[in-house]
């Protein structure tokens, strides 16, 4: 299939190249590859970045390398690299390092070819979850649409963007336009559950979610945040059950495990929620662990003291987590009155 995809695509170029004027033949070629074990790669590197777990991620740079290695002015295959690292973010590498490398490798890929959209995608990312410097982010997201307005993955993300600036209506249509443009994304599938989960929306994002999830089972951040919109309508089997399927598909993430000890402290099982914090700050237990994510435990005990510490933590860091989830996650709401968070809220930049 990839062989007759690839056949078509120089088909249709080849037509295309007769009623073209010789810049615009110019901008066709910029950022794309004449070989094919190249092009092959690097749709095998997008494939495996979509799925989101560790060893999917890994499987994902070895074919950007790899395509990168058959064609070094491949653009596409720099932006695919980009998208990879910035997705490492808080998750499998500390935010420097996730971010340096993806901003370099977008900028390499427009270098090549300033039209990438997936490029733009990626520093718009860099920009909302790194710089937190909210107008280029914003000015990011817009190119990256204007330029791939089929990308479900960009609709969804803006949508995260839109959310965390307070921009409920404009984050819901920007969810839901993702999933009709490409209905089989699992980002943008993601999207609208995700979106009223931000939003405290609960039996509309349980409803969204299962359909997600229906669609395809292995993308855990469906499970987890089915799980937390379960855990908010205090319907906890259902979210330890979310959690549990969120675990067996990634075991070394350190949000799922979050997750299912926030749920144990606010069910009232204070040892298995000691439990997940012991294993969250075990350095040998997992192989990256975001701040953030110690922070919610403590959270769900009730600890303000810890909850702060670990969220300025996650703030020296310039954690993913604070620009995105911050003012979103239902689970911090309790805390929303103290001056520390207030504070917090203030040197992030986020609005009221």
């Amino acid at each position: 299939m990839l062989a007759i995809q690839s056949e078509i695509a120089r088909e249709v170029s080849q037509q295309l190249r007769g009623h073209l004027s010789t810049e615009d033949q110019r901008k066709l070629a910029r950022g794309s590859t004449e070989n094919s074990e190249a092009y092959q790669l690097y749709l095998k590197g997008k494939y495996h970045t979509s799925k989101f777990t560790k060893d999917e991620f890994r499987k994902g740079i070895d074919y950007f390398n790899q395509a990168l290695a058959k064609d070094l002015n491949y653009g596409l295959a720099y932006s695919g690299m980009a998208y990879y690292y910035i997705l490492q973010d808080d998750w499998y590498l500390a935010p420097n390092e996730s971010a340096s490398r993806a901003k370099a490798a977008a900028q390499k890929a427009l270098k090549i070819d300033d039209s990438n959209a997936d490029a733009h995608l990626a520093l718009a990312m860099e920009s909302h979850w790194y710089e937190w410097d909210w107008a280029a982010a914003d000015r990011e997201f817009k190119r990256a649409l204007e330029l791939g307005p089929n990308n479900g993955d960009a609709y969804g993300l803006y949508a995260w963007y839109l959310a965390a600036m307070r921009r409920k209506e404009e984050a819901i249509d920007m969810a839901a336009q993702g999933q009709r443009v490409d209905p089989l994304s699992l980002l943008g599938n993601f999207g609208p559950g995700s979106i009223s989960v931000f939003t405290r929306q609960w039996g509309l994002a349980t409803q969204q979610l299962r359909g997600a999830i229906d669609l395809d089972a292995t993308y855990w951040l469906d499970h987890i945040f089915l799980g937390r919109a379960y855990e908010q309508q205090n319907k906890m089997p259902d979210a330890f059950a979310a959690f549990e399927n969120a675990r067996k598909l990634d075991q070394d993430h350190a949000e799922i495990w979050s997750a299912l000890g926030h749920a144990y402290a606010v069910s009232g099982n204070r040892a298995e929620a000691q439990k997940v914090l012991d294993r969250l700050q075990d350095p040998k237990a997992l192989s990256y662990v975001a701040p953030y994510n110690v922070a919610i435990v403590y959270a769900g005990l009730g600890n303000s003291d810890q909850t702060f510490a670990w969220l300025d933590r996650a703030s020296t860091q310039r954690s993913y987590y604070l620009p995105v989830y911050l003012t979103t996650d239902a689970r911090l709401d309790w805390f929303h009155g103290d001056p520390r968070f207030l504070d917090l809220r203030r040197r992030i930049g986020l609005p009221k």
